[in-house]
């Protein structure tokens, strides 16, 4: 259950009400005030050491997660080496990172189709005078419609 951000601000609003004390310095004399002020100065150093010492606490998870994460890419990487595949190819994901990067972490949609162009050396063009290939092609157009006449006689 997670609280939208009006909870969470009238949460936030609570706590500090809580937590905060009205100081009225108009009633404090001499030595009362410079107590209330060693007192808050004692607190606002207690905050910040404990601020400091959460910040180092944050930078050093941070380092150990960047460590593990490398840690588990090697670990990919030779079990990759162990199947006999390439390693960079096998990447911590099952999807290859170049694939879209605009998108991360979405995966690539499915291939429909596959085109093979076949290199130039291997195609075998046969090159012939366009005037013999016009007189194929009427040839062919001939034998065409006198076997399409003879398909009609047959008919009727």
């Amino acid at each position: 259950m997670e609280m939208t951000k009006e909870q969470q601000k009238q949460e936030k609003e609570n706590f500090l009400a809580a937590i905060a004390k009205t100081l009225d310095f108009n009633e404090l004399k001499g030595i009362e005030l410079k107590e209330k002020i060693r007192q808050l100065y004692q607190r606002i150093c207690k905050l910040e050491a404990d601020k400091y010492d959460l910040e180092r606490r944050k930078e050093r998870q941070e380092y150990d997660l960047k460590e593990l994460n490398e840690r588990q890419r090697q670990v990919f990487r030779n079990n990759a080496r162990k199947k006999g595949i390439d390693p960079t190819d096998a990447a911590s994901s099952r999807y290859p990172k170049n694939a879209f990067p605009c998108f991360p972490n979405v995966p690539p949609p499915p291939t429909i189709y596959e085109k093979i162009v076949a290199p130039e050396s291997s195609l075998k063009i046969q090159e012939k005078p366009l005037l013999e290939q016009n007189e194929e092609d009427d040839d062919e157009s001939e034998e065409k419609s006198s076997s399409s006449d003879e398909v009609k006689k047959f008919l009727l």
